[in-house]
């Protein structure tokens, strides 16, 4: 079942940072071993960055299936979570009020997370300013963001690109279908001269000269 947190942390969340949202400092702690228990289509719960989350409800929704939901049913999905570029904002926004259950006890974090972010937060401190500003931002999931943005902008450029060419290869062949139309119609003429009746011409060149046509 899960764990009532006391008074002395409450405002503190699972990761040692600060709690900022009001509802997340009332929420209770859940053991591992409970969110193990709840692995099935009709009860899935997983953990995402120590929150315990109910997706249930998004098995149905999720984009990418229910089958990648249900396979970490009852884990811990964070890493899966970042590798496919999801934030925690969207996470928010996409999940049902009340998924939200509650975060994963202390004692079940995984060993040495805090000793590793200890050591990276130190080693940020030791660098320059302009190292701090980078590793500032050396987060997958940031990198993540800026790279959709590129590739959603070399998408409409792609398109813009792909759309125009097509605008000019048409008006192109309708240049060309009709020069060749007007040279087809232009021979065809010429044609119908030279091979007309023998007499057209020659009463033509008796009309012009006076010369009968017999002489000729």
């Amino acid at each position: 079942m899960p764990v009532r947190r006391g008074s002395g942390v409450c405002q503190i969340s699972q990761d040692g940072r600060p709690v900022d949202d009001v509802e997340e400092q009332k929420l209770p702690y859940i053991t591992l071993a409970e969110v193990k228990r709840h692995n099935t289509p009709d009860d899935c719960w997983m953990i995402i960055h120590g929150g315990v989350y109910d997706v249930g409800r998004l098995l149905h929704k999720h984009p990418g299936g229910s089958q990648i939901l249900l396979k970490y049913a009852g884990m811990d999905a964070t890493l899966p979570f970042d590798d496919v570029g999801h934030s925690m904002e969207s996470l928010k926004y996409d999940m049902p009020a009340g998924s939200l259950k509650g975060l994963l006890h202390p004692n079940d974090r995984p060993a040495g997370k805090q000793d590793r972010l200890s050591e990276s937060e130190a080693a940020d401190e030791k660098d320059d300013g302009a190292d701090c500003i980078t590793m500032a931002h050396n987060r997958s999931h940031e990198c993540r963001m800026v790279l959709n943005k590129v590739y959603t902008v070399a998408l409409y450029t792609t398109i813009i690109i792909c759309v125009s060419l097509l605008l000019y290869t048409r008006l192109t062949w309708q240049y060309k279908m009709g020069a060749q139309h007007a040279m087809v119609h232009e021979i065809r003429h010429h044609v119908e001269d030279n091979f007309a009746s023998p007499g057209t011409h020659l009463k033509a060149r008796d009309d012009e000269f006076g010369i009968p046509a017999w002489a000729y």
